[in-house]
């Protein structure tokens, strides 16, 4: 899914809507339960495991797991921590296997996150 992000200062950026952890065949292929596999596909839509990413940045990323692709991104490993806190990504799991636990203390981050907004 494609957006164009517009500021009030008139500056516009062209965003890409990225699934954290994305491919239904990549989940089929994973070492995990058929009832956990039906799970995740249902949740691999949700807010929780959704992020804007620039639509180069997103390409890139399609085919990697999300901790290989900061480790690519941010060898730095202070950078690549401020960048999963700004982006509430917690500690991103090395397998589709850790996407349950993932998807949960991401929810929860986003909630605080929401309520700590809108005060």
């Amino acid at each position: 899914m494609r957006g164009l992000l517009v500021y009030q200062t008139g500056h516009s950026i062209e965003k890409t809507l990225d699934q954290i952890h994305r491919h239904e065949s990549k989940l089929k292929r994973a070492d995990v339960s058929e009832e956990k596999l039906d799970d995740f596909i249902l949740r691999k839509d949700e807010l929780a495991n959704l992020q804007l990413l620039e639509g180069a940045e997103n390409i890139e990323k399609r085919a990697k797991m999300p901790s290989k692709w900061l480790s690519e991104q941010f060898p730095n490993e202070d950078a690549r921590g401020e960048y999963q806190r700004i982006h509430l990504l917690g500690k991103a799991p090395d397998s589709i296997a850790g996407f349950d636990t993932f998807h949960e203390a991401r929810k929860a981050g986003l909630k605080k996150r929401i309520r700590e907004l809108l005060g």
